[in-house]
């Protein structure tokens, strides 16, 4: 048998939705969605320096733009102005005009990467459709401002509504507040870059035609550089887990930290593990053999950084993290191996 689970950011009211049975999904590529809302781009990635500006105004490219009459406006009206548009209408901008794409591509950089990892620092849960208390970590009153739909099913419906169980506020809630996480934020911008180093311009084109979002922003390389040491953060315990145990033959994460190395770890990665450390329920079904059901991180909150954030931030802080990665390896290891999956055959099927 087994229950159905969804991962779930219950305090802002969204979930990745039903993927049914555990043991079904938990060796496949859904975990690593969780990865890409979490990950931060690394700190000290390169940025294109402002533009020079004469007498406060935009610069100007060629003398059929002098007589636009939105370029004509001092340089701080134009921030303004841009402050109060949304990301693809600042982006709109920045490709109509040669001087406003040198005016606010770093601001259009910026509020791109305020987009990333909207799920860092919420507390996460991958709930089982057959629970009926929520864990001792969330506040029995979350709930208390729901008003239920007249419509729901009365199986949802308990006594008091501050009784409402995660599982059962998203089974109210979805669709209409579940995230499409196949659907990745990326920078506007993306498919008007110039090619990585290697790539003629037709062969990168026609890989960003056919190419989801994330593995563009991961292929240019700007915001998630290769070779850094990638951490998952839990904020709760203060623990942190490499990437590269879980990502790579030669321990530099140089397939990307969401793409697991089957051939040396069987094929799970980071998302893989904040599912099985943050599943919850009262009922033990499931579809998998060795799944703690009541897991030790159920309600923690997480982030993917690279390891010189991961220092500065705790020498800033005082310290006090602990690296578990080893455990948490070995845990994960021992797990694949006792369900005796094939995780060679799953990654290569659902890459």
């Amino acid at each position: 048998m087994g229950q159905y689970w969804e991962v779930a950011a219950y305090e802002r009211f969204e979930t990745l939705g039903n993927w049914f049975k555990i043991g079904e999904f938990l060796p496949t590529h859904l975990p690593k969605r969780i990865v890409h809302l979490l990950a931060f781009p690394a700190l000290g990635s390169e940025d294109n320096p402002d533009p020079i500006l004469k007498d406060g105004r935009a610069p100007h490219s060629q003398s059929s733009q002098e007589n636009c009459a939105l370029l004509q406006l001092p340089v701080e009206i134009l921030l303004l102005i841009s402050d109060g548009l949304d990301l693809n209408s600042v982006c709109t901008l920045t490709v109509s005009s040669w001087a406003l794409r040198n005016l606010l591509r770093n601001k259009l950089d910026t509020r791109f990467r305020e987009t990333l990892a909207p799920w860092a620092y919420t507390p996460l849960m991958c709930v089982g459709d057959g629970m009926t208390i929520n864990p001792p970590i969330i506040d029995p009153e979350i709930f208390a401002d729901f008003t239920p739909d007249p419509d729901l099913e009365q199986e949802y419906l308990p006594e008091y509504t501050y009784q409402l169980t995660v599982q059962a506020y998203m089974a109210h809630m979805n669709p209409p507040y579940a995230l499409d996480s196949s659907i990745c934020i990326s920078p506007p911008f993306v498919n008007q870059a110039l090619p990585p180093w290697g790539f003629t311009r037709p062969k990168w084109e026609n890989y960003c035609r056919g190419t989801a979002p994330w593995k563009k922003t991961l292929y240019l390389q700007k915001y998630f550089p290769p070779g850094r040491r990638w951490v998952l953060r839990n904020f709760n315990t203060k623990e942190y887990v490499y990437a590269y145990l879980f990502t790579s033959l030669d321990g530099k994460g140089n397939r990307g930290f969401d793409q697991p190395d089957a051939k040396a770890d069987w094929g799970y990665n980071l998302g893989t593990l904040v599912l099985v450390n943050t599943c919850w329920s009262d009922n033990e079904s499931t579809s998998m053999l060795g799944l703690n059901v009541m897991g030790r991180w159920v309600g923690h909150c997480f982030d993917i950084a690279d390891e010189a954030r991961l220092f500065a931030e705790a020498e800033a802080t005082g310290g006090g993290w602990v690296d578990v990665s080893v455990r948490e390896h070995a845990a994960m290891r021992e797990l694949y191996q006792i369900n005796e999956w094939n995780a060679l055959d799953a990654s290569e099927e659902h890459a």
